[in-house]
């Protein structure tokens, strides 16, 4: 029975888990004849699979598997010789940019961009980049994710916050930037602190993975902008489907481009969404609560927030 691997380097957004490709059915209409092998980079386990390093031992496991197609999310340092064995194998490869692509990122899919028969991309923006990088046209697709958020019962929502220790005093704000990304985050902080200054009530939920300079950072951050508990830390990043319908206002910052299936979910939950950016700006094309802010600093994206707020926005 063939199979098809699908790979997701370390960078890959865990939501992606939740929007994977159907693999195709065969001439009778059997899908149950093609299955396929999810591999992520982030955890992978040399139990299960072979080194993440080792060109040949891969080559053996698509032996060994019956590996006929390979699909990698966000190529990065991580899937190189997964890749290297799949070319090595003569096995078809399709990549998947779910996101802005790093310059940094480039350097690695200089290697494969005449090796890959197809290239997905999760915006024209992205695509637009690969074109500039050299990749024929007619190997780039965009398929945009398709989001639907289930509406959560209100009682739920009122549990939900319960743990997050919100109250019904409390306008929320829900960043769209992860602890690691410093620059961007530093400003959404100070973006919020800013609007704390004239509604002491607001609090603003930073979704990701913590570690302990992480959080002795964000409270040197708090202090700084005289913004004491104003932060709820939640390491739960899967769990953003019901962090949008809690916030008022997801604030993207100037990254939108790097959060696109974030970005999704916080139109399919119908939330006001401030950014900019031009990944941003695609992303939330049609979308009548989506407000973009020129120049991207903390003032002028605090004064988006507070135009929301007294229900005064500008067009």
């Amino acid at each position: 029975m063939s199979q098809t691997a699908i790979v997701l380097d370390t960078d890959v957004d865990p939501l992606w888990l939740r929007h994977l490709p159907r693999l195709p059915k065969d001439k009778t209409g059997n899908q149950q004849a093609h299955s396929d092998r999810i591999i992520s980079l982030r955890s992978l386990s040399t139990m299960k699979y072979p080194y993440f390093r080792d060109v040949p031992g891969w080559r053996r496991w698509f032996k060994r598997n019956d590996i006929h197609e390979l699909r990698c999310y966000l190529p990065g340092r991580k899937s190189w010789a997964i890749l290297s064995a799949a070319v090595l194998s003569s096995i078809p490869i399709s990549l998947y940019m779910t996101q802005y692509i790093e310059p940094r990122n480039f350097d690695y899919l200089k290697l494969w961009k005449h090796r890959t028969n197809r290239f997905y991309c999760a915006g024209n923006f992205i695509g637009q980049q690969l074109q500039t990088n050299g990749v024929a046209a007619d190997r780039i697709f965009v398929e945009e994710p398709v989001i639907q958020v289930s509406p959560s019962r209100e009682v739920d929502l009122e549990q939900y916050k319960n743990q997050l220790k919100l109250s019904s005093d409390n306008y929320t704000l829900l960043s769209l930037v992860p602890p690691q990304d410093l620059k961007a985050l530093k400003d959404i902080v100070w973006t919020a602190a800013i609007v704390k200054h004239v509604f002491p009530d607001i609090r603003l939920i930073i979704s990701g993975e913590y570690g302990g300079e992480d959080r002795l950072r964000l409270s040197d951050w708090e202090r700084i902008f005289k913004a004491s508990n104003m932060l709820v830390l939640h390491p739960k990043p899967e769990e953003w489907d019901m962090l949008v319908q809690v916030c008022d206002v997801v604030l993207a910052g100037s990254i939108g481009g790097k959060q696109v299936i974030r970005l999704h979910y916080a139109q399919a939950a119908a939330k006001s969404i401030v950014g900019a950016g031009t990944g941003y700006e695609e992303c939330c094309s049609g979308c009548d609560k989506a407000y973009s802010v020129d120049p991207p600093t903390p003032r002028q994206f605090a004064s988006m927030i507070l135009d929301l707020m007294q229900g005064t926005t500008r067009p």
